[in-house]
């Protein structure tokens, strides 16, 4: 029995890794001994017969699905970015590295963890002259910057009686966005008056603002600011940027600190990663009424980031939240001190908070230069289920 292992072994370290033995091989293995050991015990030649070439058929179909992967190598393109939970294709280009085509490779992607479930696509025929291009979806789990590399080659041509797989090394790297939201409610309602009721500044009389620049012209701008001297100049349309608008400015903290004690009560790094995907969301909907928002959060060093005038840097932004570390830290204390007094006391402060104790947001705030209190958000799931959901997938 020993050598008759080792027989097979060997026989099959030939080719690589084992075949594996379908459903359908599987009964065309019983049916095939059950031929021959009728035939062997007198039931006649014509069954022996039918037996061996049922065998020697399996021995085929054992040997071909190896060959049919042996040069068979795969080229992975990911997109530059994705948002975390969403669906995102991927292309493949599965290469022929020998004389012969390749026939039915099933390819496999998103083994290592990082997507909710793997990508699966079936490359029909493969030539060295004329590679297979396949198509497929992926959903990664979570946001940073993710590196796939496991991917996965099956056959079971031609008949299906053994299913062979090989494993390749294929790098990719893809930044993987905070997940996406939508708000079931405004989050800052009246925000166009929040300048005036944080600093205690009246607002200009429409007509009266003050020449801030020059911008390239958007659609929707008014065309009553349009500069046509400078439009000629440049050689494009060009606006006239308002002070006014350039002083409606948000300072953003974001604290995704998780401490010891909240980590052990669990859930807290999943109120973090809500946080930042909230933080996102608002950002956009702010940079929409054309605010220009500073986020100031820890990951872990102190990280400033701005989205622009009218949200031009969305992607810096986007791009920032993405790398952000969750884990220890001082919290909002250590943010404070990243903006200028000057700078905090003309915008309007928002705080985004997973979880804080009340003792230590009162001092926090306390020490804040801002007239009035700034506008806080907590997680919890009374917030949730009022403000801020994620999006279905």
């Amino acid at each position: 029995m020993r050598i008759a292992g080792r027989v097979w072994r060997g026989a099959v370290g030939a080719f690589g890794r084992r075949p594996r033995t379908t459903p359908l091989g599987r009964v065309w293995l019983l049916v095939s001994l059950a031929l021959v050991a009728g035939g062997t015990v007198g039931a006649g030649r014509g069954i022996l017969a039918l037996g061996c070439c049922l065998l020697a058929t399996a021995g085929l179909a054992f040997v071909l699905p190896v060959r049919n992967l042996r040069a068979v190598t795969v080229e992975r393109i990911l997109p530059p970015r994705a948002h975390a939970g969403e669906e995102i294709f991927a292309v493949a280009r599965v290469l022929v590295t020998g004389r012969r085509p390749a026939f039915s490779v099933v390819l496999t992607d998103g083994l290592d963890g990082a997507c909710t479930r793997p990508g699966r696509a079936v490359a029909l025929r493969s030539a060295p002259d004329e590679p297979a291009v396949v198509r497929y979806a992926l959903r990664f789990r979570e946001r940073g910057q993710r590196e796939v590399r496991a991917l996965e080659l099956s056959t079971r041509h031609p008949l299906g009686l053994f299913e062979y797989r090989v494993k390749l090394d294929v790098p990719g790297r893809i930044l993987v966005l905070p997940r996406r939201g939508s708000f079931r409610r405004d989050p800052l309602p009246g925000v166009r008056f929040a300048r005036r009721m944080t600093c205690g500044e009246t607002s200009r009389e429409k007509g009266q603002e003050e020449f801030g620049g020059l911008r390239e012209y958007r659609p929707g701008d008014n065309p009553r600011l349009l500069a046509w001297k400078a439009s000629a100049r440049h050689g494009r349309l060009m606006v006239k940027e308002q002070e006014d608008d350039l002083s409606k400015k948000v300072t953003l903290f974001l604290d995704v600190g998780v401490d010891a004690a909240a980590k052990a009560r669990g859930g807290a790094r999943a109120l973090a990663e809500r946080a930042i995907s909230f933080t996102g969301e608002l950002t956009r909907l702010l940079a929409r009424r054309n605010w220009r928002v500073e986020i100031v959060a820890r990951g872990p060093g102190p990280v400033r980031v701005s989205s622009g005038r009218a949200g031009r840097s969305l992607g810096e932004v986007e791009e920032a939240l993405a790398v952000l570390v969750v884990g220890p830290g001082g919290g909002i204390d250590e943010l404070l001190p990243v903006v200028g007094p000057d700078d905090l006391f003309r915008s309007l402060p928002i705080l985004v908070l997973p979880s804080v104790e009340p003792e230590r947001l009162r001092a926090a705030l306390a020490r804040m230069p801002v007239g009035r209190a700034p506008v806080v958000f907590r997680m919890d799931a009374a917030w949730e289920r009022s403000v801020f959901r994620y999006r279905e997938g």
